[in-house]
């Protein structure tokens, strides 16, 4: 899968690769014990030093991986195949959310439901209350659709991007046919594109319970999110 418009948000990361949404577990190694004798001070330094170096580390992350709540299973496809395929590259952080933009949607062939889109993916990590963007991709396209093979549910059988760079516009009118219009209102509408995104993190915060009260993106003022911090319910 050719990834599109992928734009790094944070100086610097330090993770490796993911492959899905949320913080991929890492791996523990067995440490060989030594008997020896400890100081009460050494002791303490010892304490110390190890429970700041669980603050710091992704083993504090446990509010689990991205999960659609909604009812529309196509979309809950989408939000999957964003997560799985499209975040593939992407190094780790503590969670990675999809958004969905839907322009047009098709259902007249159960075997290759299309639905047409702005699609986007971000990974974030929390830093004390706040959601801190590291990286994000914009992908818009055609998604194809069908049942799965045990006839519940949907699965994304394939994506057709919108290319980069000089053939953008015109891979878009080849994807989007009479629908172009519609999809470049979506794509140049900035504040629409901000909001569904603010929309998914809210979603996202309240299901799982993080105590987070704002989003930030590398270079810019954070972004409150109306949901109470560490709670399920919205304000």
């Amino acid at each position: 899968m050719k990834k599109k418009s992928v734009v790094v948000l944070s100086m610097v990361l330090v993770f490796s690769l993911i492959t899905g949404c949320g913080a991929k577990e890492e791996a523990t190694t067995a440490a060989e014990v030594t008997t020896e004798v400890v100081t009460e001070a050494e002791e303490e330094e010892v304490v110390e030093t190890t429970e700041a170096d669980a603050s710091g580390s992704d083993a504090e992350w446990k509010y689990g991986e991205y999960t659609y709540t909604g009812d529309d299973m196509i979309e809950n496809a989408i939000t999957f195949f964003i997560c799985d395929e499209l975040a593939k590259g992407y190094e780790t952080a503590n969670v990675g959310l999809p958004v969905v933009i839907e322009v047009s949607r098709d259902e007249s062939d159960p075997n290759d439901i299309k639905v047409w889109g702005e699609f986007e993916y971000y990974t974030y990590n929390l830093v004390g209350d706040t959601l801190e963007t590291q990286a994000g991709g914009s992908y818009p396209g055609c998604m194809h659709i069908k049942k799965t093979d045990a006839g519940i549910g949907y699965t994304v059988d394939h994506f057709d991007p919108v290319d980069d760079g000089s053939n953008f516009d015109s891979s878009a009118k080849e994807i989007f046919g009479e629908r172009y219009d519609a999809f470049m209102e979506v794509y140049s509408n900035d504040k629409l594109k901000n909001d569904k995104r603010k929309e998914f993190i809210e979603e996202y915060v309240s299901s799982h319970s993080v105590p987070a009260t704002k989003y930030q993106d590398y270079g810019w003022d954070p972004v409150e999110l109306n949901v109470s911090a560490g709670n399920n319910e919205t304000e």
